[in-house]
């Protein structure tokens, strides 16, 4: 990621893509906190989100910075909206996960739904989304759920999720991209087992492929078994989601920019889960 000195931005120079494009202002501890500033159009009209980091009271405490984020995986739309929730105050009591969290670690493929989860028993309560209104007041909002613990919103297209998960804790410490949490690998990895229990979409099992060739199987459950310490069944049954394809088959592929084939993705992801099984990964919410 290209890194701006901390005179003013020479807007010209970022004019270098279609779409809106995010840069960080230099040196490690404003990298750590921040706040969004628009500043600058693109010429065709278009707006481009430049995010300028600088130092402010906001940190989420233990969060490292991410390095080289891969923002040409988030479509311009969500980029945008990524650039109004960054500058909520509560944003640091949140955490990105989800396709997009995992698009900013991979750039495996585009994503385009922003899911923000939080363990604070405050969290989604009336100050938050009356905030969350405020902030994407537009005529493209529609909201499909505004209530305590959970708020569901589409805005110009994209998602705006944001739920209360008191019961799951934060298993590891987050990463910040411009300011924003976003959860590590291994666990948006243990929330992925977690979702494909529940539906196993084609999106889900593709997102696990990726996962798994960065990180070991046995990682994804360990980070499992402290955040969802209380589901007693949680290694048997994402071991055998791993292996079942049959609602995923129904779904079309994500739109992708690596190109590594479905078939080989499942391929991978039945030896991934024979190999769960035998190493009996259950044993670890002993």
């Amino acid at each position: 990621m290209r890194r701006l000195g901390r005179s003013a931005l020479a807007v010209p120079d970022i004019w270098q893509a279609s779409h809106p494009v995010i840069f960080e202002a230099e040196g490690r501890a404003s990298a750590l906190t921040g706040r969004l500033q628009l500043l600058a159009q693109a010429d065709a009209g278009e707006k481009v989100a430049v995010i300028a980091v600088s130092h402010t009271e906001r940190r989420a405490v233990g969060s490292l910075e991410f390095s080289n984020p891969h923002w040409e995986a988030l479509t311009p739309e969500t980029q945008q909206a990524f650039y109004k929730v960054a500058g909520l105050e509560f944003i640091d009591r949140f955490y990105l996960a989800g396709g997009s969290g995992l698009a900013l670690h991979l750039g495996h493929r585009f994503s385009v739904d922003l899911d923000f989860f939080s363990p604070h028993e405050q969290a989604v309560g009336p100050d938050q989304r009356a905030a969350l209104r405020e902030a994407f007041a537009d005529p493209t909002l529609s909201i499909t759920i505004d209530k305590d613990a959970t708020f569901l919103a589409t805005y110009r297209g994209v998602g705006l999720n944001f739920f209360r998960l008191s019961i799951y804790p934060l298993a590891r410490s987050t990463l910040l991209a411009a300011g924003v949490p976003v959860a590590s690998l291994d666990e948006i990895g243990a929330m992925k087992l977690a979702a494909i229990i529940d539906r196993g979409t084609r999106k889900d099992l593709v997102d696990l492929y990726y996962i798994l060739q960065h990180l070991p199987i046995e990682r994804l459950f360990e980070v499992a078994a402290v955040k969802y310490a209380r589901v007693r069944t949680f290694a048997v049954s994402a071991t055998r989601a791993l292996a079942y394809f049959a609602d995923a088959e129904a779904l079309p592929m994500p739109r992708m920019i690596d190109r590594t084939s479905w078939p080989t993705m499942k391929r991978f992801l039945e030896r991934q889960a024979m190999e769960a099984g035998r190493k009996r990964l259950e044993d670890l919410w002993d």
